[in-house]
């Protein structure tokens, strides 16, 4: 029998692996969007205004796959949905996802054919697209950490680890991918995963504290997480203590090696799939939700 099976506590079996994949596919995507739309606004960068908005469109259409059929199972659940749009958080979600993908396609549009409307409205349709790309971690990861009845993720330090994760994957993809464009943007897109991970390991240790001392629910459900193999080598050695010494390294040296950001990307990748699977895998809770 199965450490889960023996537990005194009712379990929601709903929220298993694909939801993370869901919430870090999105979360990339959004974050890509939303970077996109800043170094082209900004810096001019248009390879990345082009090429980073689409990147992050398809990170949204996987995001949107996996959730339609590995997490839903009955793709027309989501149509149902939308039926109920005030009180129905997957509905916000896709909403979100519909506003980041549609402005960012009406954004990149104009640098493959000459639509004078579009040009003249791009900056509202990449701002739009941005600002749904920024929403969509924060939102998702306030829609989980709501409801009071799962004390493990009933904190709002769920959605803040969400969002630092997913732009600390993008501030180290992009370099990665169109090159850091100049030693001072290395230094800063340095600096921005730098101080991600500070973050994402203050949050972490508020979260330890939230979860340890906080209701039964929660001590025992952060217990079992922290004994799970994935937990200690996924998230906290290669997605937290890796990216930190490694972006740390590069930050005082100034030695911004080749192969850095591409390591930091994918380390954090892997960090951000293992803490949001642990996460929602041991929130062990009250059922049906208070809503």
């Amino acid at each position: 029998m199965s450490v889960e099976n023996t537990l005194p506590f009712e379990r929601q079996e709903a929220y298993e692996w694909p939801l993370a994949v869901y919430l870090l596919l999105g979360g990339i995507g959004g974050a890509f969007i939303s970077l996109s739309f800043i170094l082209h606004y900004l810096f001019s960068w248009s390879i990345v205004g082009n090429y980073g908005m689409l990147i992050g469109m398809g990170f949204f259409a996987l995001a949107g796959l996996t959730l339609l059929f590995l997490d839903l199972e009955r793709p027309l659940n989501a149509i149902y949905s939308l039926n109920n749009i005030k009180t129905s958080g997957i509905s916000w979600d896709v909403v979100l996802i519909a506003l980041s993908f549609g402005g960012a396609l009406l954004y990149v549009l104009p640098f493959y054919v000459s639509i004078p409307v579009l040009e003249s409205l791009r900056l509202l349709f990449g701002g739009i697209g941005a600002l749904a790309g920024f929403l969509f971690p924060v939102i998702s990861g306030g829609l989980i950490s709501a409801p009071v009845s799962v004390p493990l993720w009933h904190t709002p330090l769920l959605p803040v680890l969400f969002l630092i994760n997913s732009f600390g994957v993008a501030f180290s993809a992009v370099p990665a991918m169109f090159g850091p464009g100049s030693e001072i943007f290395a230094f800063i897109f340095n600096l921005a995963v730098f101080m991600a991970n500070l973050v994402i390991s203050g949050g972490f240790i508020a979260f330890y504290e939230h979860a340890h001392n906080g209701p039964v629910e929660a001590q025992y459900g952060f217990h079992e997480m922290w004994k799970k193999f994935n937990f200690q080598v996924g998230f906290l050695v290669v997605g937290l203590l890796f990216p930190l010494i490694l972006s740390g390294y590069m930050f005082f040296t100034g030695n911004f090696l080749s192969w850095g950001f591409g390591a930091l990307a994918v380390a954090q990748l892997i960090g951000g799939i293992a803490l949001r699977n642990c996460l929602l895998k041991h929130g062990y809770l009250t059922y049906p939700w208070p809503y």
